[in-house]
């Protein structure tokens, strides 16, 4: 049975602290990723407020409210970027699964904090894998994707496609963080045989400590092809863009059957790696 789904990667510029015409934009790239039929579209790591934050809410709040009326609106599936999400007098940085009724369907903290959030943000404890109509979908943000034990438990837990919001900084170039996020997508993608969405802001803004700071865009969607184990399906540029792809289910099944990528593990040696 054919099992193929279209998703959108929408790449905002993000204003720092100008939360309305954010959302505004958010909702153009919502609206484009409706018309070029996605099942799902993807937003970036604090698309509401850039950075530093200005805004703190809970969940369900403004910013989530807003993505369930969209969604509803527009029979879409939006994973909602992240937020700062204020819960039980503490401060997460939270991601959301929004399905086409406008329903909450589950939410996920950042476990692996970046240097600037340690002692500010609290790190979840939970990996999500989502099963929705269609497909079973994991949720990592950002400084997550470093660090490969993130997307092997995704994967062990049935991930099919991954979403990554992001925000990062456009160290280097061309040859910085644009060729090292497309070099990890590759590798975190073949490793595990999945679809990856890395779904970066771009633009610049202003941040105190450093003054003015461009943001690295270059999303993409990377995932197996037919004579690859990770290939590039999509990406954007410096520019504000939304990018679609269609995704063949299927091939990850066939390739994780002809790889063995799972079977041929040896958990009983890997006791190194907790310590």
């Amino acid at each position: 049975m054919e099992r193929k789904i279209k998703v959108a990667c929408a790449q905002i510029e993000i204003v720092s602290g100008d939360y309305e015409e954010n959302l505004k934009r958010a909702e153009k790239m919502l609206l484009e990723a409706k018309d070029k039929g996605a099942d799902i579209v993807g937003l970036p790591e604090f698309f509401s407020t850039g950075v530093p934050i200005f805004k703190e809410e809970p969940i369900p709040g403004p910013t989530i409210d807003f993505l369930c009326a969209k969604a509803k609106e527009l029979k879409i599936n939006i994973v909602g970027g992240t937020l700062r999400e204020k819960r039980d007098n503490r401060i997460y940085n939270t991601c959301c699964f929004i399905n086409s009724d406008g329903e909450i369907k589950g939410k996920y903290s950042k476990i692996h904090l970046w240097i600037k959030e340690q002692g500010y943000v609290t790190p979840g404890r939970d990996w999500i894998v989502l099963s929705t109509d269609k497909c079973k979908v994991g949720l990592c943000i950002c400084w997550d994707l470093w660090f490969p034990e993130s997307t092997r438990i995704l994967a062990l837990k049935g991930a099919e496609v991954v979403f990554c919001p992001t925000w990062v900084e456009d160290w280097g170039g061309e040859t910085g963080v644009p060729r090292d996020r497309k070099n990890l997508c590759k590798v975190r993608s073949g490793e595990n045989l999945f679809y990856i969405i890395d779904i970066i802001s771009c633009g610049k803004t202003e941040v105190s400590e450093v003054g003015e700071m461009r943001l690295a865009g270059h999303s993409r969607i990377v995932g197996p092809g037919e004579r690859v184990m990770a290939k590039v399906y999509a990406e954007a540029g410096y520019e504000p863009k939304l990018i679609v792809a269609e995704m063949d289910l299927n091939l990850i099944k066939k390739k994780r059957e002809e790889f063995k990528i799972f079977q041929t593990r040896n958990p009983e040696v890997y006791g190194d790696l907790i310590f």
